[in-house]
C-alpha cells in the first residue's frame, strides 16, 4: 500500500480473512473495482491454506498483516482498525462482494449523517439475486438480536457483513470487546455506542454488497449458539443499567421461557447451558477488573485464553493479549437521555423479534 494512495483516499477497507479460499480473493477484487477508491488492508487470522500468499501474489498493493493463530473475529477486526490511517474504516466480511458504488454511497451517507458511528449497507445474497439478508441487526428488550430485511428502514441497532465505521467516533466509543471472541459483538457496540454518546447506525440503501455463500456450516451452528448465550449475557451486564434490568425483566424472562421450551433436544439445552456458564465467566473477569478500576488501581489484562474462557486452540492463542476490552457503563444522570433513547429501540424491536421467533418454530414443524 503506497503512502501517497493512503494519504488522498478517505476509507481503509478491512477483511479479517480466516481460510479465505477464492471467496477472499472475489471480495477484494470487488473493491478494487469501486467508484471511490479505497485502500485495502486484510488481516490475516490464522489461515492454514495459504489465503495470505495467494493475496499477496494477486494483489500485490493490499496490506496484509498476519496474525499467527485465529484470534476471533473480535481481535481480528480490532488489529486491523489499529492499522487504520484514514478518516473511515469499511469492515468488510471475507465473502461479501461489494457492489462497485459501496464505498461511495457508504461515505456520502456518512458525511450526510456526521452524528452516526456507521452506515450499514444491502447485503443481498450471490445465489438469489432478489433475496434481501440483512440490512443491519437490531436488538430487542428480549435480549435476542434479529436481522432487518426490511429496506425502508433508516436507523439499524448495530451494522453486521459490511459497514463504514468512523474512526473519531470510534475512538470516542471504544472497539470491539474480544472477550466476545466473535458473535453479538456488533451488538454491543452498537449498545455502547448509543448509551454513551447518542450515536447510532445507519442504512443505506444505495450500498449493495452480495453475500457469496448463503448456506450454513451445520457443524458451526452449534458453537455459534454457546458463543452467543454466554455473549449475551455479559453484554446485558455491561450495558443494561439496573433499572433498565428491573423493566425490561419480565421480556428477558419470557425470552429465556421461550428459549428452553420451544425446542426439543438434549444438544441444544447442553449448547446453551455451556454458553451461559461461559458468560458467568465473562461477567466475572469483567465485575473483577472493573472493581480494581473503580478503586484506582491498576489492571492487568491476561491473555485471549483468560479473557474469552475458551481452551487454547493451540500455544499461540494462549500467548496472545487481547488490544481492547470493554467494561460496564455504570450509570449517572448524565446518561439518563440515551439511556431512555435505548429503551425505545430495545421496545420498537420486540414485534420484530417475536416475528422471527415465530417463524423460525414454523419452520421446525414443517
Amino acid at each position: 500500500m503506497e503512502k501517497d494512495t493512503r494519504k488522498n483516499n478517505q476509507i481503509t477497507a478491512v477483511i479479517v480473512c480466516h481460510n479465505g479460499g477464492k471467496k477472499v480473493l472475489r471480495t477484494i477484487k470487488s473493491l478494487t473495482g469501486q467508484t471511490l477508491p479505497v485502500d485495502i488492508l486484510v488481516v490475516d487470522n490464522g489461515s492454514s491454506d495459504g489465503s495470505a500468499d495467494r493475496i499477496r501474489r494477486h494483489f500485490p498493493r493490499v496490506l496484509v498483516l498476519p496474525v499467527e493463530t485465529n484470534t476471533g473475529y473480535c481481535h481480528g477486526a480490532n488489529s486491523g482498525l489499529f492499522a487504520v490511517r484514514t478518516e473511515y474504516a469499511l469492515l468488510v466480511d471475507q465473502d461479501i462482494l461489494c457492489g462497485r458504488n459501496m464505498a461511495r454511497a457508504l461515505y456520502e451517507c456518512a458525511l450526510a449523517h456526521p452524528d452516526c458511528y456507521a452506515v450499514q449497507a444491502r447485503i443481498m445474497s450471490e445465489k438469489e439475486p432478489g433475496r434481501v439478508l440483512t440490512c443491519g441487526r437490531q436488538y430487542s428488550a428480549f435480549g435476542r438480536a434479529y436481522d432487518l430485511r426490511s429496506r425502508g428502514t433508516k436507523h439499524v441497532f448495530a451494522p453486521v457483513g459490511a459497514a463504514l465505521y468512523s474512526m473519531k467516533a470510534l475512538e470516542e466509543i471504544g472497539l470491539f470487546d474480544e472477550r466476545h471472541y466473535r458473535g453479538l459483538h456488533e451488538v454491543d457496540l452498537g449498545y455502547r455506542a448509543l448509551l454513551l454518546s447518542g450515536r447510532s447506525a445507519v442504512f443505506e440503501e444505495r450500498a449493495v454488497g452480495r453475500l457469496q455463500d448463503t448456506e450454513a456450516d451445520p457443524s458451526s451452528e452449534g458453537y455459534a449458539r454457546t458463543l452467543d448465550a454466554g455473549n449475551n449475557l455479559y453484554l446485558l451486564y455491561k450495558n443494561m443499567p439496573r433499572g433498565q434490568q428491573i423493566l425490561n425483566a419480565p421480556f428477558l424472562g419470557a425470552a429465556k421461557l421461550w428459549e428452553e421450551f420451544s425446542r426439543e433436544g438434549k444438544d441444544f439445552r447442553e449448547e446453551i447451558r455451556r454458553g451461559r456458564d461461559r458468560g458467568r465467566y465473562l461477567i466475572a473477569r469483567s465485575l473483577e477488573s472493573d472493581l480494581m478500576r473503580s478503586e484506582g488501581a491498576s489492571v492487568s489484562r491476561g491473555t485471549l485464553e483468560e479473557e474469552t474462557g475458551l481452551e487454547a486452540s493451540d500455544q499461540k492463542f494462549a500467548d496472545i493479549y487481547p488490544l481492547y476490552l470493554g467494561g460496564r457503563i455504570y450509570f449517572s444522570p448524565d446518561l439518563y437521555g440515551n439511556a431512555v433513547r435505548v429503551q425505545k429501540r430495545l421496545m420498537e424491536a420486540c414485534p420484530g423479534a417475536l416475528k422471527e421467533a415465530l417463524e423460525k418454530k414454523d419452520g421446525e414443524k414443517v
